[in-house]
C-alpha cells in the first residue's frame, strides 16, 4: 500500500532528443518511483490516486511527471512547419507551462536535460530519416537554419532560468553527454535527488540512430519510390519503406548496393555558422560546473562574436527586461552594433512587439523582426539586411 500520497514529486520537461524516451522507460521500471507514461504525478486519473492509497501496490518513495513538451510546448498539427502563425512564441508558451506547474506543485523538483546543438541536428535527421523522409542532410541544414522554431528549441539558458525564478534550487540540469559517458553517475544524480536506492540502469538503447551508410542510403531510397505515378502507389511504398527500416529489412539490400557502388556514408557536419546561429542560448549553461567537461560543445563558436559583442548583448539585458531581451539572442552579431546604434528605438520596439503599452497579446519574437541575410559568415563585405516589419 503506497502510504505516503504527499511525496516528493519530480517533473522532468525535456529537453527533445536528450533521451526522454530512455528515462521515461527507466522512471517506469524503477520500484520506488510512481510513473504513468502521460500521466501526471505518477497518476492517471483520480482512480489511481484512490488505488494507490486503499490497494496493495508498492509503497513508492516519489511521484514523477515527464515530457518533452514542458520545455517547448507546440500543437502536434504544427510539428515540422516553419510558419510562424502555426508554431508561435515558443518561449512565452514555455514560460506559461512553467507558471502553471510552479502553481500546481509548488514543492516539485524539476529536472532538466540538455544536449550540444550539433548532436541534436545529427540526431533529429536520423529520426526524420528512420521515419522515411526523403530530405538530405544539404537540406537539413537549410531548414534548420530557416525554421522559425529553431532558435527557439535550443534557448536552454531562458527556459533553465525561468524554471529557477520558480523553483529555485530544486532544479537539477544534466547533460546529455553525461548520461552517454556515465550512464550510473547521470542516474546517481537523480536517485540521489529525490531519495532513491540505486537501481540499474539497464543496457537497452532508445531510438538509436541510424549508421553513416543508412543515412546516406534511405533518403534516396525514398525519392525513388516517390517517383511513381500512381499516388496510392506511392503511398503504399512509404509505408513500406518506413516498415522496412523499423524492422532492419533493408540491410540486405544495402549490402548488395555496397558491392554495386562501394560504400557510401554521410556523416552529418553541422556547419560553424549554423552553430553560431543557434548556439546562443546555451552560452551561460556552458559555464555551470556540471558541464565543466562538455562546455566546447555549448558554447558559441568564439569567432562568432568579436570583442564587444558580448558586452553588447549584457547593455541589452540592462536596457530590456531577461524575457525581451533573450529575444535578441538569435540575432547574428553583425546585427548587435546596427540596433546598439539606435538605443532611443529599442524600446518602441519592444513596446510594439509585447504590446506593452496597448495591452495586447505577445507578438513575434523581436529577432523574427529582423529578418538577416544568413550565409554572411566571416564576408565581412556582404550586405546585412534588416529590418523592423509592421505586423
Amino acid at each position: 500500500m503506497d502510504t505516503n500520497p504527499a511525496k516528493p514529486h519530480l517533473i522532468h520537461i525535456g529537453f527533445p532528443k536528450c533521451a526522454s524516451t530512455y528515462l521515461q522507460a527507466w522512471f517506469e521500471a524503477h520500484p520506488q518511483i510512481a510513473y504513468k507514461p502521460g500521466g501526471l504525478g505518477g497518476l492517471h486519473s483520480v482512480f489511481d490516486l484512490v488505488e494507490a492509497v486503499t490497494g496493495s501496490g508498492p509503497d513508492h518513495r516519489c511521484r514523477v511527471t515527464s515530457t518533452e513538451l514542458l520545455s517547448c510546448p507546440r500543437d502536434p498539427a504544427s510539428f515540422g512547419s516553419t510558419d510562424p502563425a502555426s508554431i508561435g512564441n515558443l518561449r512565452l508558451k514555455a514560460e506559461r507551462a512553467c507558471r502553471e506547474l510552479a502553481a500546481l506543485y509548488p514543492n516539485a523538483h524539476i529536472l532538466v536535460v540538455t544536449r550540444g546543438v550539433a548532436d541534436v541536428l545529427r540526431s533529429s535527421y536520423s529520426e526524420l530519416v528512420r521515419n522515411g523522409a526523403a530530405v538530405l542532410w544539404s537540406e537539413m541544414e537549410a531548414y534548420d537554419r530557416s525554421a522559425y522554431g529553431a532558435v527557439q528549441g535550443f534557448d536552454y539558458d531562458h527556459c533553465i532560468a525561468c524554471y529557477r525564478r520558480h523553483f529555485g534550487d530544486r532544479v537539477l540540469v544534466l547533460p546529455h553527454e553525461l548520461l552517454v559517458d556515465d550512464r550510473s553517475a547521470f542516474l546517481g544524480a537523480i536517485e540521489e535527488l529525490m531519495g532513491l536506492d540505486r537501481f540499474g540502469p539497464g543496457d537497452e538503447r532508445h531510438n538509436p540512430s541510424l549508421s553513416a551508410e543508412e543515412l546516406y542510403w534511405y533518403p534516396r531510397i525514398a525519392r525513388m519510390l516517390r517517383k511513381f505515378p500512381a499516388a496510392s502507389a506511392r503511398r503504399r511504398l512509404d509505408s513500406l519503406h518506413r516498415a522496412m527500416i523499423r524492422g532492419g529489412r533493408w540491410k540486405p539490400v544495402l549490402r548488395l548496393l555496397r558491392l554495386l557502388h562501394g560504400k557510401r556514408e554521410i556523416r552529418p557536419h553541422v556547419s560553424s555558422d549554423l552553430l553560431r546561429y543557434l548556439s546562443a542560448g546555451g552560452a551561460r549553461l556552458a559555464e555551470e560546473d556540471r558541464f565543466e567537461a562538455y562546455r566546447e560543445l555549448y558554447r558559441i563558436p568564439s569567432s562568432s562574436l568579436g570583442e564587444g559583442q558580448h558586452e553588447l548583448r549584457k547593455r541589452f539585458h540592462g536596457v530590456l527586461g531577461d524575457h525581451e531581451a533573450s529575444q535578441l539572442e538569435a540575432v547574428p552579431p553583425q546585427v548587435l552594433p546596427r540596433l546598439a546604434s539606435r538605443p532611443g528605438a529599442l524600446h518602441g520596439i519592444v513596446d510594439r512587439i509585447f504590446g506593452r503599452s496597448s495591452g495586447k497579446k505577445a507578438g513575434l519574437p523581436l529577432a523574427h523582426r529582423f529578418p538577416v541575410a544568413a550565409d554572411v559568415g566571416h564576408d565581412h563585405g556582404a550586405r546585412v539586411q534588416h529590418r523592423f516589419e509592421h505586423r
